[in-house]
Parts: structure tokens; C-alpha cells; sequence
């Protein structure tokens, strides 16, 4: 008499356990794959974007100052600004813009970063001088005396270069950036032109 019990033998368990893991296996890879392609587009796109918010940065503040007050050094760029946190402030009588702070852009090159630092000034001006050649609180210093301080912008920076071209000032930006799993670093480069104002 046969006992009319159903069911899978060991073997068959075993061959089915095998495919399910086979097939697991294949799809955690493919994941994992996509993840880490994922990964490094977005990596690539951060970096990108913060390079781009340092020219964005430049552009607009060399756009809202003059010429004879910007001071261009080997890592670094400063020049008089009239934004503050509440907005440009306009003197009433002539609708003159109005010195705030000085805004210091600076590359440090043992890090390889870019910052920026923002020195107010006690008192709005109409025009002021170059960064070394104005007393804002610490008497006449050199332009190295304010690289110490101030907003971290970018990082893997090679290169923060400032120069004239005509009426405008460049800013050239290279960085060579590392995605993981990556043997060699990508190299971008960037340039951003503006323009100061004319007085």
C-alpha cells in the first residue's frame, strides 16, 4: 500500500534552493552595479556644481564692484562688495552703491580648496582701495594675512587663477576629481568672465 504522500524529495529542495540563489545573486550584482554607476554620476555632478557656485560667486561680485578697488594675487582675488545679507545699500542722495565688506576668494594649495571670506567693513563706503591698502580693523596687511578664514567653496581645486583680459577679469578653474573605483582622476577645467564696473 502506498502512503499518498505528496511532497519534494531532498534533491529537488536543494536544485531549487540553488537557482534562487543563483538568480539572487545575478540581480544583487546588477544592482550593485547600477548603484555604483548612480553613485558616480552624482559625484561628478556635486563636484561640478560646487566649481560652478564659486564662478557664480565671482561673476556677480566682480559685476557689482570697480575695477580700482579689486587686488588679484598668485592663489587669491578680492574686491570691495555693497552686498550684505540685507542687499546692496545705495547712498540716497546719487543712487551710488555702497562698499559693505571686502569678499576675499582664495585657494589654499596644500589642500587643494577654495574659500571665501567675507570682511565687513565698520562703516559703508563709496569706493575703497584694494584689500591690502585699506585698515579694516587690523591696520595695512598683506593680502596673505586675510587667507585664513572664511567659507569653504570647493575642494580637489588644482589651479584658482585670476587675470585680466581687456575690460573683464577670468577666472580659471581646474580640478582633477577621483569617482570611486576610478584609477585615474577626471580633469575639469572651467572659465567664467565678468566684467566690473567702469568708475
Amino acid at each position: 500500500m502506498s502512503s499518498g504522500r505528496r511532497g519534494v524529495t531532498m534533491i529537488e529542495c536543494l536544485v531549487a534552493a540553488s537557482l534562487f540563489l543563483a538568480v539572487t545573486a545575478l540581480v544583487s550584482a546588477s544592482f550593485t552595479s547600477a548603484v555604483g554607476s548612480l553613485s558616480k554620476v552624482h559625484s561628478r555632478t556635486d563636484y561640478v556644481l560646487n566649481l560652478q557656485v564659486l564662478g557664480a560667486n565671482f561673476v556677480r561680485d566682480t559685476q557689482a564692484t570697480w575695477m580700482k578697488g579689486i587686488e588679484i594675487s598668485t592663489d587669491g582675488y578680492a574686491c570691495p562688495s555693497p552686498q550684505s545679507p540685507d542687499g546692496p545699500r545705495l547712498e540716497s542722495q546719487s543712487a551710488t552703491l555702497m562698499v559693505q565688506s571686502y569678499h576675499l576668494y582664495y585657494r589654499r594649495p596644500a589642500q587643494r580648496e577654495a574659500w571665501l571670506r567675507v570682511i565687513p567693513l565698520s562703516s559703508p563706503r563709496r569706493l575703497t582701495p584694494p584689500l591690502s591698502e585699506s585698515d579694516v580693523g587690523w591696520g595695512l596687511q598683506p593680502f596673505s594675512f586675510y587667507t585664513t578664514q572664511g567659507k569653504k567653496l570647493a575642494s580637489e581645486l588644482d589651479l584658482f587663477q585670476v587675470r585680466a583680459r581687456g575690460n573683464s577679469l577670468v577666472l580659471q578653474l581646474r580640478g582633477s576629481h577621483r569617482h570611486h573605483g576610478q584609477v585615474a582622476p577626471e580633469t575639469i577645467d572651467l572659465e567664467f568672465v565678468a566684467s566690473p564696473r567702469n568708475s
